[in-house]
């Protein structure tokens, strides 16, 4: 099926989508309600290992592209160099590594990909299409749009421009909205169409297409029988940019076209600004914002009197520079998916995620408890290290005679209770490690900090536990072994004067300490003699990073350093500005947690009513709900969030997802619940199955 098929009709067999902790069973098509703009923005789903991720084109299939038991999203993006690449997923959410495409000839951007798994009505035939900007053709003839088929969404082939009838797309004559063109908006398939007469969509191929003048860009309309030679349906924009100082006063292009009951719906990029003078400040990017727009016809739109949806000012450090290009896809589960282009102050261009939820028309009750495993509590907003739950941590003796435990102590830890604790005999090397950030580029983190300890002497006094990364030095190449670690040691942090106190925590922030590389090419560069800077490290080496697949993030003691013994606790990681912190603790809070909860939506509300308890006593941990965002019932699953108070402190969020196992078939009532506070980060997350009481979903 093509990728907007799935707007305009709905598939009869549909399955369970996870979506980033949300339970959501599809059992019909999603009943959308009258606000289109009510966007829930569920943050960054996909990040590229190198380079930019934007503009992506989104396909669901039920079918798993004609393979069993295959991935039922694919998406295809650009980087921002010419390449595009694809990767796939079971759940919309956990990405496939990407894979590189092949044959798309010149400089290929702003990708539309078309799937029909009946080959677009032709034996043999391809069942992928891409349309896309080559920026390699001028840009102000109809050549700046290309077309390539495919039989696999990988290796593309008869990768040629479209063509065009009369009126035309791009006309090559100043002046005029559509004198060029930076390629497809949004391409439909309908497979049943007759392709006659002059009404767009009467014809198999309906394109939404990029006009500009040189400097804004709107939105035109064409059609085909074919995909490759186009008549334009108008020679007006059907979406103009807006009028005065609007938000989107220059640009109005890139999104998605839908289409359901209620008419046609368009999601689209938006951007511009006053100029100081009550006018447009042209030539602006198309990355302000995300607004909608509604239709009868598909062609005449009036746009919503409160856009923008998103916005770069609405303080969302991820999208603070860049918030575009949505690409939207019905998949059934009861929300619409919008895929779109983000980027904060610093890192590259990713992806982003926002769900348009539905009004339940049923509600929901439970009570009982749960087993709380071992790392769901999360005091300080950082995630616990355990001997019960390591959450992907290990200790390694790299060289005996080494130790490496979870203890108490020493002194006051600076997180919790408790540290890892390393020793060593004369010959000794221990190692903590994870491969959670294996593939993560360097400049993608942005926030490197630890706290150490040291109980034992040295001649020196500049002995302390240091922080190495397993590099590879460029992501980009083929070459993938071993190339030794970039090394951080606290005593070479300016301002220490090469020596580590002893008896007492100290806290060191590696970004802006000094690095040394144990192998080469980093070695050439930054020797143990004179170690580099982290900019210096990057300057040196732009697309380093950590191994992709095994690449190590660890902490070692040992050199040899004869009899040591020390400890490292409250380790932050960041990355994207999306900061983790790790506190290493030898025992983990566990036991029962007690929930109660009736939520439900009253006769003209637009947000549920009701109330949440939640209470781990183990953990004094106790919440209880002020308000609901939304409630969403498919069949035997029930997802609401909201927010409350935790411990009588106002302003944490929650979201639960609960499972009526009866109606599921006799399988056991579950909860997955997840708190957190949004200026401190995620505090509890939970994903049982109930021990004890029940949960009910009660129709309307």
């Amino acid at each position: 099926m093509a990728p907007r098929i799935l707007r305009w009709r709905m598939p009869a067999a549909l399955t369970a989508f996870v979506l980033v902790g949300a339970l959501l069973a599809p059992t019909a098509r999603a009943v959308i309600p009258p606000d289109y703009t009510a966007w829930v923005d569920l943050g960054i789903v996909y990040t590229a290992p190198s380079g930019d991720a934007y503009y992506p084109s989104v396909i669901y299939d039920p079918g798993g592209f004609g393979v069993t038991a295959g991935p039922r999203y694919k998406m295809w993006y650009s980087d921002g160099a010419g390449s595009v690449f694809v990767v796939s997923a079971t759940d919309g959410a956990s990405w496939s590594a990407p894979t590189p495409t092949a044959g798309l000839g010149g400089d290929a951007h702003h990708v539309q990909v078309a799937y029909d798994a009946s080959a677009f009505g032709v034996t043999g035939g391809p069942t992928y299409k891409i349309w896309y900007w080559d920026t390699d053709a001028p840009l102000y003839n109809i050549s700046a749009i290309a077309y390539a088929e495919s039989s696999d969404g990988v290796t593309w082939t008869n990768d040629q421009a479209i063509t065009q009838g009369s009126p035309e797309l791009v006309t090559g004559t100043w002046p005029g909205w559509n004198i060029g063109s930076y390629g497809p908006i949004d391409v439909i398939y309908q497979p049943a169409a007759p392709n006659t007469g002059t009404a767009p969509w009467g014809y198999s191929y309906v394109m939404y297409y990029d006009g500009t003048d040189g400097s804004s860009e709107v939105t035109g309309l064409a059609y085909s029988a074919d995909g490759l030679t186009w008549t334009a349906a108008s020679t007006s924009p059907v979406l103009d940019k807006g009028a005065g100082n609007a938000w989107d006063c220059d640009d109005a292009a890139y999104g998605t076209v839908f289409k359901d009951a209620n008419g046609y719906h368009f999601w689209y990029s938006g951007g511009g600004g006053d100029n100081g003078s009550g006018g447009c400040s042209a030539g602006d990017p198309i990355h302000e914002g995300i607004g909608y727009a509604s239709s009868s016809d598909g062609i005449s739109w009036t746009k919503d009197a409160g856009n923008p949806i998103f916005h770069i000012s609405d303080g969302v450090a991820y999208r603070s520079e860049r918030t575009y290009t949505p690409s939207v896809i019905d998949d059934g589960s009861g929300f619409l998916k919008m895929y779109y282009s983000a980027r904060g102050s610093t890192g590259p261009k990713q992806i982003g995620l926002a769900v348009l939820p539905v009004a339940a028309k049923q509600w929901v009750t439970g009570g009982g408890w749960i087993n709380s495993p071992a790392g769901a509590f999360m005091p300080n907003a950082a995630v616990v290290v355990s001997p019960a739950d390591m959450n992907g941590w290990a200790f390694f003796e790299e060289v005996p005679n080494a130790t490496g435990s979870l203890v108490a102590g020493p002194a006051t830890p600076p997180l919790g209770e408790g540290s890892a604790r390393m020793t060593l005999d004369a010959t000794g090397r221990e190692l903590l490690g994870t491969v959670a950030y294996a593939g993560t580029r360097l400049d993608q983190i942005t926030n490197l900090a630890y706290s150490s300890y040291r109980a034992s002497g040295d001649l020196g006094n500049n002995l302390a536990i240091s922080l190495q990364l397993d590099v590879d030095y460029n992501l980009t190449d083929s070459i993938t072994g071993w190339q030794g670690r970039l090394v951080f040691e606290p005593y070479q942090t300016p301002g220490v004067g090469g020596t580590v106190a002893e008896d007492t925590w100290q806290n060191w922030s590696p970004l802006a300490g000094r690095w040394w590389a144990s192998g080469s090419p980093g070695n050439g560069t930054c020797p143990q003699a004179s170690p580099c800077t982290w900019p210096a490290v990057l300057g040196a080496f732009p697309d380093a990073g950590l191994r992709v697949g095994v690449g190590v993030l660890q902490f070692k003691a040992g050199g040899p350093w004869p009899g040591f013994d020390g400890n490292v606790d409250d380790f932050t990681i960041g990355v994207n500005d999306t900061s983790t912190t790790y506190d290493f603790e030898p025992t983990d809070t566990t036991g029962r947690a007690t929930f109660g909860f009736v939520v439900k939506y009253q006769k003209n509300a637009s947000t549920p009513g009701g109330n949440l308890l939640f209470q781990f006593q183990a953990a004094d941990l106790n919440l209880k709900s002020s308000s609901f965002d939304w409630l969403v019932v498919a069949g035997p699953l029930a997802s609401f969030q909201g927010t409350g108070t935790v411990n009588g402190v106002p302003g944490y969020r929650f979201k639960v997802d609960a499972k009526d196992g009866g109606l599921a078939g006799g399988q056991p009532d579950h909860l997955k619940i997840k708190i957190w506070n949004p200026s401190g980060g995620l505090i509890y997350r939970a994903d049982e199955d109930l021990a004890g009481g029940s949960i009910t979903v009660h129709a309307k």
